[in-house]
């Protein structure tokens, strides 16, 4: 018998030992495996009857159908295993498997729906926030703009009720008020110094459209820079402001009623946003007014007006009004 041979038939002898309580594996009687249709019986009991069998001349045999007998032992324990699972389910899930039977052909459902659901509501109700304060935002622009054209109860007819009296303090320190434009053109534009880019924007389109009709027509324009942010707009800061721009811009500022009263004469509408102190902006229309000689509204001009564009306007409107 070989050096391997040996070591497996010890560890055989001690696996019979361990089921049995014996381990006689000298005996000399024939190998005698038992026919499929006999009754199972433990692999420890037929490695057992095995060695009552044996015959020292045969060891390789005795071998090898003894790993045959410990291999089906292990695969009809793993059987009775499945088989006692599958019988541990209620009688009445015969129901739940059909259902699950035709549920396994549909595609599985994601996990924790609740918290995907819950991620979604949240996303909508933002969105819808955000879409509700612009809706409402643009909403009052836009009533503020109508305004602009809506006649005066007993007026003209289509001669918008925009301008009137006012007091103000301009650049300098001076009081000024709106008879002192009378006699001129007048260009008027409402914003803010702390404006980030649309008043500077427009600012400079306004001063280089009145160089334009100046250069091109001869037709001198005042152009009028009103603050609707007293609160920050000093006169030094509005002095500041004007003379980065053109040297005959006037700059306008006053007291909290001052300049609610003229932005209603002239519906200008502005209100303060992003608050926090004293950082804070200011929306508000974006609407430079043509007024005649006599201080009377002539036409309006958005955004959408470049500088060639505004000149042209203007230049029309002058022409028109003379006529």
């Amino acid at each position: 018998m070989s050096r391997s041979t040996r070591r497996l038939y010890h560890v055989l002898e001690k696996a019979a030992w361990a089921r049995t309580g014996t381990g006689n594996l000298a005996a000399t009687a024939k190998i005698q495996e038992p026919p499929s249709s006999a009754v199972s019986v433990p692999s420890s009991k037929r490695i057992q009857d095995l060695s009552d069998g044996f015959k020292a001349s045969q060891p390789a045999k005795w071998l090898h159908t003894s790993c045959k007998i410990l291999l089906s032992d292990k695969m009809n324990s793993l059987a009775e295993g499945l088989n006692t699972e599958g019988a541990s389910a209620p009688n009445d899930s015969k129901a739940e498997s059909d259902t699950n039977a035709d549920s396994s052909s549909s595609p599985p459902t994601a996990r924790n729906p609740v918290s995907w659901l819950s991620f979604f509501l949240l996303l909508v109700t933002g969105a819808g926030l955000i879409f509700y304060y612009d809706l409402e935002k643009r909403q009052r622009i836009e009533a503020a703009r109508r305004v602009v054209t809506e006649p005066k109860p007993g007026s003209a007819a289509g001669k918008a009720a925009i301008g009137g009296p006012f007091k103000l303090i301009n650049h300098e320190g001076r009081e000024i008020t709106d008879k002192q434009f009378k006699g001129n053109w007048t260009l008027l534009y409402f914003g803010f110094t702390h404006c980030p880019d649309i008043c500077p924007d427009e600012l400079q389109k306004m001063v280089e459209a009145i160089d334009v009709i100046e250069k091109r027509d001869n037709l001198p324009i005042t152009p009028v820079f009103i603050s609707v942010d007293p609160e920050r707009d000093s006169v030094e800061q509005i002095r500041e402001y004007v003379k980065e721009f053109h040297p005959r811009l006037i700059g306008l500022t006053g007291s909290l009623d001052e300049i609610k009263q003229v932005a209603r004469a002239y519906r200008v509408y502005y209100m303060k946003t992003e608050e926090e102190g004293l950082d804070y902006l200011v929306d508000h229309s974006i609407i430079m007014y043509l007024m005649d000689p006599k201080m009377e509204f002539v036409k309006f001009f958005g955004k959408n007006y470049d500088v060639n564009g505004l000149a042209d306007g203007i230049i029309t409107e002058i022409k028109n009004h003379k006529a």
